[in-house]
């Protein structure tokens, strides 16, 4: 019996599937210890992360430069319905993470983009053009890029 890792049954089939599709083979074992994170280290890791966001907090405040939550924007005040937070082996389609599941993916850095547009043009009265993180979306389901990057470029120039 396949070892389902918290998933039904059908979940389990279906993220196999997907690792199959992405030509990735998984080999049915388990990651050892030494892959994955203990509680402990995982509150250690939110520690130092909240302190970093401290630190950014007052650095910007102390400098007259308005923060950026991304954090915000991401886990807690759900702007966009077009995004998702779950792993790329699971929402091939809307996931701001990339394959490792800690860094941002196209659609994630685009989220972090449209973030600090709208808290510029918000501070400073400017009128950035704000970009559609929906249209980064699907890097891991075989979308194109090549026309979100010519967006992306055309973006750039406005600027």
């Amino acid at each position: 019996m396949t070892p389902t890792y918290g998933f039904n049954s059908e979940e389990a089939d279906s993220i196999i599937v997907q690792i199959e599709t992405l030509g990735l083979t998984s080999s049915g074992l388990p990651l050892p210890g030494i892959c994955t994170l203990t509680g402990e280290e995982e509150s250690d890791a939110m520690s130092h992360i909240n302190g970093y966001n401290t630190l950014i907090s007052g650095l910007s405040t102390a400098n007259g430069l308005p923060p950026v939550d991304i954090s915000d924007a991401w886990w807690q005040d759900g702007d966009f319905d077009d995004y998702s937070v779950d792993y790329a082996l699971q929402d091939q389609e809307k996931t701001a993470f990339s394959l490792d599941g800690v860094h941002p993916n196209n659609l994630g850095q685009a989220l972090c983009a449209h973030g600090f547009i709208e808290v510029l043009n918000d501070e400073y009265m400017l009128e950035i053009t704000p970009i559609d993180p929906a249209l980064y979306a699907g890097q891991y389901s075989g979308k194109s890029i090549t026309v979100r990057g010519q967006k992306a470029l055309q973006k750039l120039e406005e600027f």
